[in-house]
């Protein structure tokens, strides 16, 4: 007798090994190249998959430096003046000129890239960690580019190409010249603090030597204020004239050195044609891998279980499977009993 229960419960596991498959044998996947979907933090439904792995935050950068011959450059993106109607203060402007998408990659560690290889099929939400100045909650990622980024995962690294947004302080129409007070013959934006900084070619002012670089301070809540003491960086106001001269008196740093003001020029004699400025934005975000394969909550509970059968009996298992693809259903298998 309960040789033959045993055998009728073993049947019915069976069946219910079939409906398991049955429902994931479509994810199983066994690739080198992971197949991936991009979603978005706070736009996208979040995945119902367990989590693999988060990589970052991480932050990279795009950095535009203006030439006095008349257009931006960054990694053989050339976007000439002309193209801008000579307002280069104007995003949407500097973003349509730019026809091509901004490319980062990033090494991953090998126990997360053996993870999401053996996965096969995976989910993954982009973020960034960045700030609002009002609310503290991150911002969108989407506040950092235009559109959902192509992800490819691929030699130990994540690649990444995505349409870049470029934030400007655009406020009361505020940019170098109005706070140097002399007329440029470029229009040079301001880059707002919260997303990166402005930067300079400083040179010896007597001479065509090359310094190297310098970073920018701004402060939006005081346009004039200077760069403060310690910072090593150099602000709008701390530059004096049309020709890049900065005032006397204070010490900046080009890498590590200190330099003195009033030995130093941002450019050597191109800063009124937008020379030697650059304009560079950061990028933090931070990746969340998910599996791409739904929760495994089907079950199969028996409403029926047989006491007893004679040899040649038909035995009827009645058994209730509960799926998150499925409503529940009620289903009759019939197994017919040979065992002596």
């Amino acid at each position: 007798m309960r040789s033959r229960i045993f055998y009728v419960i073993f049947l019915t596991l069976i069946i219910q090994n079939i409906f398991f498959f049955g429902f994931y044998s479509h994810s199983i996947v066994n690739a080198e190249t992971p197949k991936v979907e991009v979603l978005i933090e706070g736009v996208d439904e979040k995945p119902k998959g367990r989590i693999i792995g988060v990589y970052g935050p991480v932050t990279k950068e795009i950095e535009l430096w203006h030439y006095s011959g008349g257009y931006w450059g960054y990694k053989g993106i050339k976007i000439n003046d002309k193209e801008l109607g000579g307002n280069l203060d104007e995003e949407e402007a500097l973003e349509k000129a730019i026809n091509e998408k901004i490319k980062f990659d990033y090494p991953i560690d090998s126990e997360l890239y053996r993870k999401l290889r053996e996965e096969g099929d995976i989910k993954v939400v982009c973020s960034t960690t960045l700030k609002d100045e009002v609310t503290m909650e991150n911002k969108s990622f989407l506040d950092l580019f235009y559109d959902t980024p192509t992800i490819e995962i691929k030699d130990g690294k994540i690649y990444f190409s995505a349409k870049p947004r470029f934030h400007f302080y655009t406020k009361n129409y505020i940019n170098f010249q109005t706070i140097i007070g002399e007329k440029l013959n470029v229009i040079i934006p301001i880059v707002d603090p919260q997303y990166g900084f402005n930067t300079y070619a400083i040179w010896k002012r007597t001479e065509a030597v090359d310094w190297g670089g310098a970073l920018g301070y701004f402060d939006k809540n005081n346009v004039f204020a200077f760069a403060p003491p310690e910072s090593g960086r150099i602000a709008p106001a701390q530059i004096k004239n049309a020709s890049g001269h900065l005032i006397e008196g204070f010490t900046f740093k080009t890498g590590t050195i200190t330099r003195k003001s009033e030995e130093s020029s941002v450019g050597y004699g191109t800063f009124k044609n937008g020379g030697a400025v650059g304009i560079h934005f950061d990028y933090p975000i931070k990746f969340t891998f998910y599996s791409a394969k739904e929760p495994r909550d089907l079950s199969v509970r028996f409403e029926t279980i047989p006491q007893s059968a004679a040899k040649g009996d038909s035995v009827t298992v009645v058994a209730v499977v509960d799926s998150a693809f499925l409503n529940e259903e009620k289903t009759n298998f019939r197994v017919l009993s040979n065992v002596s």
